[in-house]
Order: structure tokens, then C-alpha cells, then sequence
């Protein structure tokens, strides 16, 4: 090997980088075998919308995959322990967001999925309902994604939850 070449393995930001891409590589070829088992089985039931799911959390669960790959490769990295610490609540913020987006798409589907039924299709108040029940949803998912990402983040949200129960009180009232 060249010296250069060695200098670079000896390297831990090489490693980490080297080890980042090599984990979204095994994620991305994981995730998508899975998927498209997933998608092979969702083409025998009757419904669509696990068709439409296993597209659209194919990505989410792509970077997921991915994200705890390579968290799992840190721990035969030799890298300083006060490094690696300072890594754990990124990566943990990192999951809560991944896990967000595919709540957020998912809650998309189901708002498709609904619009679709036989009630519905014939009531617009019903699909108006649908709409507004979807965009509580999705606030719902980004505030409690929210919440949880502070608090990984070491935020202690007691004080958050409790203020968010007395706005909702003075909202309805």
C-alpha cells in the first residue's frame, strides 16, 4: 500500500466517513430487498394503499436502516470516547426525524386510503373531515416528534407538555 494510502486508514475521520458510506450502501441494498418483498406480498391483497406505503417508507426506512448501521459500525471505530459520546444525541435527534417523516407519510396514505372508501367517496363533508383529521394528525406527529427530539437532546420537556395541556385548554375554551 502507498503511504498516503495508509495515513488515510490510519485515519479516524476517514474511517467514520468510510464507515458512514459503507452503512448507507448496506442500508439503501438492505431496505430495498425488503421492500420489494414487501411489495411482492402487498400485490396479493386487494387494497393499494400497502402498495403506496412500501413506496413511500421505502425511503425513511432506507436512511433508518443506515443511521443504525452506522451507529452500530462507532463502536469498532477507534475513536475518543468524549467524541463518540458527543455523537449519541445527534444520532438519536436523527431517528426521531426519520421516524417523523415516515409517520408523516404514512399518515398521508392513510388519508388517501380513506378518501377512497365507499363512504366517502359520495359525502364531501366526509372528505372534508378526512382533511382536517389528516392535518391534526400531522401536527400531532411533528409536535410529539418534536418533544421527543428535544428531549433526546437532554431538554426537560415536563414544563413543555404541561404548558401545551393549558394551551389546549385555553384554545377550547
Amino acid at each position: 500500500m502507498t503511504p498516503w494510502l495508509e495515513q488515510l486508514a490510519a485515519s479516524p475521520t476517514a474511517m467514520v466517513i468510510a464507515a458512514l458510506a459503507s452503512a448507507i450502501v448496506i442500508g439503501v441494498v438492505v431496505t430495498r430487498s425488503l421492500i420489494a418483498i414487501w411489495i411482492r406480498i402487498a400485490h396479493h391483497t386487494r387494497s393499494t394503499w400497502d402498495d403506496e406505503l412500501a413506496a413511500k417508507l421505502a425511503a425513511p426506512a432506507s436512511s433508518l436502516v443506515a443511521l443504525q448501521l452506522f451507529r452500530g459500525a462507532l463502536v469498532w471505530l477507534p475513536l475518543d470516547p468524549a467524541i463518540a459520546s458527543r455523537l449519541d444525541a445527534p444520532l438519536d435527534v436523527a431517528v426521531v426525524v426519520l421516524v417523523v417523516w415516515g409517520a408523516f407519510r404514512a399518515v398521508g396514505i392513510a388519508r388517501l386510503a380513506l378518501e377512497r372508501r365507499p363512504w366517502a367517496v359520495g359525502r364531501p363533508a366526509s372528505r372534508s373531515l378526512i382533511a382536517l383529521g389528516t392535518r391534526f394528525a400531522k401536527v400531532a406527529v411533528v409536535v410529539m416528534g418534536t418533544l421527543v427530539g428535544l428531549a433526546q437532546l437532554g431538554v426537560s420537556i415536563a414544563s413543555l407538555i404541561a404548558g401545551l395541556g393549558i394551551g389546549g385548554l385555553v384554545i377550547a375554551l
